[in-house]
């Protein structure tokens, strides 16, 4: 990747938002005169007055003639850009980004930066990069962007602006990416219950994977365990709503039909605490794996048998 070059202009701007962010000039201090800044900087004229220009659109300075130039406000404390896809955000699965962004966020505050959340829309990269407002003056201040989901495009104009950009997403995507793999997850599980003793096996899945074929941690399960030689009859799949009480009722119908798998794998934690929950009075099965987390705002009484991927 090739470092991007700023135009004088932008190079100019930095200089003097840096003195303002220094304590070198107030509020109300007048600025050298754009002839002085000129031979200061060694710009032309031209790009001064441009700069200027721009420091003034962002209510930065204020010009006037016979008056100079005056700092009307200070810069905007560093900032992260959080972008958000709306069509995101009435998935319930999207719970899954909070630790990760809740992490990602400290460590911005711990640096002194402020995060700043960018909803985006659009059905084509074109109208999804456009709506973020590139045009806004808060991203002057924005030195750093992490992606909650990816789109063409992203990447290659933060670059340009010269902004880090981290993604979180399903897919190995971008050049700093946080990978959500659900797919290597559930092959791991079928690894491992691979090596347990004969007996069926209860897949305890989210039931909207049903539907979704990409990145699902129940198929990889069943390719992987077929893959390994054994019988994919063996498996006993359970769909299940994405919540605890859900979890609780699969277990008071199975302990009513008096059968329970001897392996378990649940592909939500919440799920498995119902599930749990519902079995407290039964003997524990011989492995259980939770392939996927969800997050909850209270501990989930998990026990020590069920092995987290």
């Amino acid at each position: 990747m090739q470092d991007t070059i700023k135009s004088k202009t932008d190079q100019v701007i930095d200089r003097i938002t840096a003195w303002l962010n220094s304590g070198e000039f107030k509020i109300g201090d007048r600025l050298p005169s754009e002839r002085e800044l000129a031979v200061k900087l060694g710009v032309s004229l031209l790009t001064i007055n441009k700069a200027m220009a721009r420091l003034e659109d962002l209510s930065l300075v204020s010009r006037s003639a016979g008056r100079g130039t005056h700092v009307t406000y200070l810069p905007s404390p560093d900032a992260i850009a959080v972008i958000c896809d709306i069509c995101h955000l009435s998935n319930s699965s999207t719970s899954t980004y909070d630790v990760l962004i809740a992490n990602l966020l400290k460590e911005a505050r711990d640096a002194g930066a402020i995060p700043h959340f960018l909803i985006g829309r659009g059905r084509t990269a074109p109208d999804f990069l456009d709506s973020l407002g590139f045009e806004s003056a808060v991203w002057h201040s924005i030195k750093g962007a992490v992606a909650m989901a990816w789109r063409d495009g992203v990447e290659d104009v933060m670059e340009k602006r010269g902004i880090p950009l981290v993604t979180i997403s399903t897919k190995d995507q971008g050049s700093h990416s946080i990978i959500l793999d659900y797919v290597e997850l559930g092959k791991m599980a079928a690894r491992l219950i691979a090596e347990a003793p004969e007996g069926d096996i209860g897949l305890f899945y989210n039931s909207c994977f049903d539907e979704l074929t990409w990145n699902n941690p129940a198929i990889a399960f069943i390719d992987e365990i077929t893959r390994l030689g054994i019988s994919p009859e063996r498996v006993k799949k359970y769909p299940s709503g994405e919540n605890r009480n859900a979890g609780y009722e699969l277990a008071r119908k199975l302990i009513s039909s008096d059968y329970e798998p001897q392996h378990l794998v649940f592909t939500d934690e919440n799920i498995a605490a119902g599930y749990h929950d519902g079995m407290a009075s039964q003997h524990s099965p011989n492995r259980c794996f939770i392939t996927h987390h969800t997050l909850s705002e209270q501990p989930l009484p998990i026990p020590s048998y069920f092995n987290r991927l």
